[in-house]
């Protein structure tokens, strides 16, 4: 007991237990609900939880900025995947001539010096490779040969839908793959 006012823990109060105890006021059940309900009555409606307009506006303004991010990484991704594809492909090409040009006798090795071709790769997507031999003889007994493949990339290109044979409009660099290889020749004068 404190005081004038006994203090009663909440398991007293709802079985009522207040044997022999003494306060200037005696507490119920009933007078501490009527005083809750009092004090909701007295201070008006609730302020209702959820998320306003404003709320709204910012969380979208910021999804917006997250998703524009994302569609850049993804284009960047897109042309660095086909940037490597090509490279690829650029690589094998190069690897397949200079196959063929060892293939060849010394003599029709030579004769590739400063050959040139064009080869549209993969088929159908309107992607040329230029394909340079170079074949220099000036140290028998080898032949030094160097294949160079080269091919165009637009970045932020605009194409025809139609895929005619008109270039695409944007920044175009050319990108070059090269192989070399040195052949010796035992019969070589």
């Amino acid at each position: 007991m404190r005081g004038d006012v006994t203090v009663l823990n909440a398991g007293e109060l709802l079985l009522g237990r207040f044997e022999g105890r003494t306060a200037d006021r005696e507490t119920t059940l009933k007078d501490i609900v009527k005083r809750s309900c009092r004090r909701r009555i007295q201070s008006g409606p609730r302020r209702q939880s959820g998320a306003g307009t404003l709320e709204v506006l910012v969380a979208l303004s910021l999804l917006s900025i997250v998703l524009v991010g994302l569609v850049g990484l993804f284009m960047v991704s897109l042309s660095s995947g086909a940037t490597s594809d090509a490279s690829s492909i650029a690589t094998n090409l190069a690897r397949a001539r200079l196959e063929q040009v060892r293939s060849l006798t010394r003599p029709a090795m030579i004769a590739e010096n400063g050959t040139r071709s064009e080869q549209i790769m993969p088929w159908g997507q309107r992607r040329t490779f230029t394909i340079e031999t170079s074949v220099d003889g000036s140290s028998p007994p080898f032949l030094d040969v160097l294949v160079t493949v080269s091919w165009q990339t637009a970045y932020a290109a605009s194409c025809r839908a139609d895929r005619s044979t008109a270039p695409c409009r944007g920044t175009v660099v050319t990108q070059k793959r090269a192989l070399e290889t040195r052949v010796w020749d035992p019969e070589a004068p």
